[in-house]
């Protein structure tokens, strides 16, 4: 099973400012979807890659990936 920190899987969401630590895989997931925003998050020592986007027209600003 997946441990992804947030897991979204639909249309025009909004992340910010989240954050999410030492998650199993992803911290942020963005499974489908499209026009999603992913702005002013931390993912720190998250499994995977800590941020994976499988949607279109993903927005990405301003976050910290370690």
């Amino acid at each position: 099973a997946r441990r992804e920190g947030v897991l979204v899987e639909g249309d025009a969401n909004m992340l910010q400012s989240n954050q999410l630590v030492g998650t199993g895989a992803a911290g942020i997931r963005i499974a489908g979807g499209a026009a999603n925003v992913v702005t002013s998050n931390s993912i720190l020592r998250c499994g995977g890659r800590g941020f994976e986007d499988a949607g279109t027209a993903t927005t990405l600003m301003g976050n910290r990936i370690d």
